[in-house]
């Protein structure tokens, strides 16, 4: 779906190059103080910038090159290898602010005490009893607390339904496997030839890029395979065509999902199957009530896209809906 949180003019085009070169324009500018503009015209805040996720959806809040020009305050704050900006007094804590750990690096801790495990340099105390119990309690990357053969022989007998990790004391779920995160401490949960050969229990189902999900989460209605996909709402495999959609809802062509009007034509793909972005469809679609329909694309824009002032000439106006048109 489209989320507009606000915007504002910064550059108006005169006749001549509204109807030239309009590829040179840029006009849209998130108008809430802190926050972002993403490629793809999503506004983000400023505090999500460079963390190591994806929230602009397209990635372009992690560009290395707008993440390195990032400037952090010298006096009050520390700049994370990312590009990140964390509080200075974050910096050697023991504490990783930063996602890629680089304000714990190279830093020098008081030994710990003894009858405590030492995590890698000293960055963590921990008791004994949290040593080599199958989770990982040491965030210094290294999973140290839960390595095999020191100080975890490799003794640990994982059940049928779970992955032993290659290098730690650690048995991965199911639904861990391939999921992004880094659940084993070594990685070897994202390792793709691991996932490939990882068989999901009987009651899981295996998702196009070998995740596994619980059956619970098929054919409910909802996409839970981010695998592009929507594999585990497709049908007539895994899914038969047994749901009714409501009179005004749209019934996906080949996804289980039933979109909601405004969904239609919105530039997303919400059906998985991108059966709601077809323009034929969308042509012959009525926008939702005040909704705006781009003359290109045929999408319809939301009410809340306010990318004019009212006392704009209305030139400007279509101008300003072409663009945007242009750029869903």
């Amino acid at each position: 779906m489209v989320h507009c949180t606000g915007s504002s003019i910064y550059e108006i085009p005169s006749t001549e190059e509204l109807f030239g070169q309009e590829e040179s324009y840029h006009v849209v500018e998130c108008v809430m103080p802190l926050y972002f503009l993403c490629q793809n015209n999503n506004c983000l805040p400023e505090s999500h910038l460079c963390d190591g996720e994806n929230d602009c959806g397209d990635n372009s809040d992690e560009d290395p090159n707008y993440c390195a020009q990032m400037k952090c305050n010298a006096t009050t704050e520390f700049k994370c290898n990312s590009g990140r900006c964390v509080p200075k007094a974050s910096r050697c804590d023991r504490h990783p602010q930063c996602r890629d750990r680089s304000d714990e690096s190279d830093c020098v801790y008081e030994p710990c005490p003894k009858g405590k495990f030492s995590c890698a340099n000293h960055s963590q105390c921990l008791d004994m009893s949290e040593v080599c119990d199958g989770s990982i309690d040491c965030k210094d990357g290294l999973a140290s607390d839960e390595l095999h053969p020191n100080p975890c022989p490799a003794n640990v007998t994982c059940p049928s339904s779970s992955f032993k990790c290659n290098n730690t004391n650690v048995c991965a779920l199911p639904n861990w496997m391939c999921d992004g995160e880094n659940d084993c401490g070594d990685n070897s949960d994202e390792n793709e030839e691991n996932c490939k050969n990882f068989k999901c229990p009987d009651d899981w189902f295996r998702c196009a890029d070998n995740r596994c999900i619980s059956m619970n989460n098929v054919c409910n209605g909802v996409i839970d395979c981010k695998d592009g996909f929507a594999s585990d709402e497709r049908h007539p495999d895994p899914c038969p065509r047994n749901v009714t959609c409501p009179n005004d809802f749209f019934s996906c062509e080949e996804t289980n999902i039933c979109a909601h009007p405004h969904w239609l034509c919105d530039g997303a793909d919400d059906c998985g199957d991108k059966s709601d972005e077809d323009i034929e469809k969308c042509a012959k679609t009525p926008c939702p009530e005040d909704w705006f329909r781009c003359t290109h694309t045929q999408r319809c824009i939301p009410p809340n896209c306010n990318f004019f002032n009212n006392n704009k000439k209305r030139l400007i106006e279509i101008f300003l809906f072409f663009k945007l048109c242009r750029a869903l």
